[in-house]
């Protein structure tokens, strides 16, 4: 199992940042190296240590199973601007406390 460690300033709200990237809806269809963390949940590119960004231990209790999802930048960059335009969009608590658009 492939495990990135943030290194420098700033990666700690990178990491945790990662992990709030939803995958709810793809852990059926991921392969076992994704789940590993060896390939990309959503392209399915190889990842290592170096190219990769961790996304987290995920629990799956449906499936009874714990998974480890390292992506490739460019998913997690799409991934992730698409999570906070949504997230956005859709905070009734941002909204109502005028932290919406104006």
């Amino acid at each position: 199992m492939t495990t990135v460690t943030p290194t420098g300033r700033g990666m700690a709200r990178i990491l945790t940042a990662a992990t709030l990237i939803p995958l709810a809806s793809m852990c059926p269809l991921l392969t076992d190296a994704q789940r590993d963390g060896r390939a990309c949940p959503w392209c399915d590119v190889s990842v290592t240590a170096e190219t990769g960004i961790d996304l987290g231990e995920r629990t799956l209790h449906r499936a009874a199973a714990i998974i480890h999802p390292v992506a490739c930048q460019s998913c997690t960059s799409r991934e992730a601007l698409d999570a906070y335009v949504t997230h956005h969009r859709t905070c009734v608590k941002g909204t109502a406390a005028g932290l919406g658009d104006t």
